[in-house]
């Protein structure tokens, strides 16, 4: 029987064997979904018709907001909330005026799915792409957007398995001509990878009792840094150094890295692909932890698995804090939930 099977999952296999067989083997989720997850959700919506439709992107995020309030306002702190709606709006602003100067390319295709054969397996592997593109010189290119805390190390594309994956799929849909106004035979170059800071930049505080700004170096831009001064009425050039130092070093807040990939990484990368769908497929599969710091600590399932761990009884909190897609949870055994 086929069987389909996306890279979250592949993830999870290979990160913790239990919270694979929760998520992906039961069909454990959450009720009330992860605030960064929610976010990402929004933020990757407003990209997507920017991109797609030319909406400006803070006034698509308002709309999501203001839909996901309605419907989970009495579910989440409030304070949360607005916190993230603060951040979603300054966020989008930024990017909406960085954007135009950093984008050189024409976007074709915006949330793209995919679903391809995995080389002699009787899987498939499905996805989602934020986009594909074509640059100025005519060559394509895949998209990723992603929102993180701060942004990784200038080579980590080198080691993405996501992306390199989503490219050879990519690849293979273009091959077979299911990818509509890309000819059969073009060749995706790699992927432009986008990530967007979750933070704003920071004004400077008033020291001295309001008599001037403080020195202290903070995430800034040079306009808000400069704006703070005018604010304030203060003179611009009592803070030259400062002002000098953000327009030659600024914070960057947002970042596009553009990463190469030849024929031969997609090979590896389609047979690591087929291996990990071998393993997940095998008739008896050793469920287990993984457990550590970078695993568990935002892991959904940190509650029940620590309690498991003790000899605790699981089946209550499952009820009460998760349901299960397509069936009712009393359908899943507790034996099950800890196989």
């Amino acid at each position: 029987m086929k069987h389909t099977i996306s890279y979250s999952e592949i993830e999870r296999f290979k990160r913790c064997r239990q919270l694979w067989n929760y998520t992906d083997q039961l069909g454990l989720e959450p009720l009330v979904e992860a605030r960064e997850r929610t976010f990402g959700t929004a933020i990757h919506h407003a990209l997507d018709r920017y991109y797609g439709f030319g909406e400006h992107p803070t006034r698509t995020f308002l709309a999501w907001w203001d839909n996901y309030l309605r419907e989970c306002a009495d579910t989440q702190d409030q304070q949360v909330l607005f916190d993230d709606y603060a951040l979603g709006v300054g966020m989008m602003e930024g990017f909406a005026a960085w954007a135009p100067e950093a984008d050189r390319f024409r976007v074709i295709h915006t949330e793209y799915t995919f679903e391809v054969a995995i080389p002699g397996t009787d899987g498939t592997f499905k996805g989602r792409i934020d986009g594909i593109a074509q640059d100025e010189y005519g060559s394509y290119w895949i998209l990723e957007h992603k929102t993180c805390k701060n942004l990784p190390y200038p080579d980590h594309l080198h080691f993405d398995e996501q992306t390199v994956l989503y490219q050879w799929a990519m690849q293979e849909s273009v091959a077979q001509g299911r990818v509509e106004y890309i000819p059969s035979d073009a060749r995706l170059e790699g992927v432009i990878w986008t990530g967007l800071r979750k933070v704003l930049p920071k004004r400077p505080e008033l020291v001295e009792r309001g008599k001037r700004l403080s020195r202290v170096k903070i995430a800034t831009t040079y306009e808000v840094y400069l704006a703070t001064i005018l604010a304030h009425n203060f003179d611009p050039a009592d803070y030259q150094a400062v002002l000098l130092e953000l327009q030659s070093n600024p914070d960057t807040f947002f970042r596009r890295d553009w990463h190469m990939r030849g024929r031969r990484e997609l090979e590896i990368a389609a047979w690591e692909l087929a291996a990990a769908y071998q393993e997940m497929r095998r008739e008896s599969i050793p469920v287990y932890r993984t457990a550590n710091r970078f695993n568990c600590e935002r892991c959904d399932f940190r509650e029940p698995c620590q309690l498991a761990q003790k000899g605790g009884h699981i089946d209550t909190i499952l009820r009460t804090a998760f349901s299960v897609r397509d069936q009712t949870l009393d359908d899943v055994t507790e034996e099950a939930m800890l196989s």
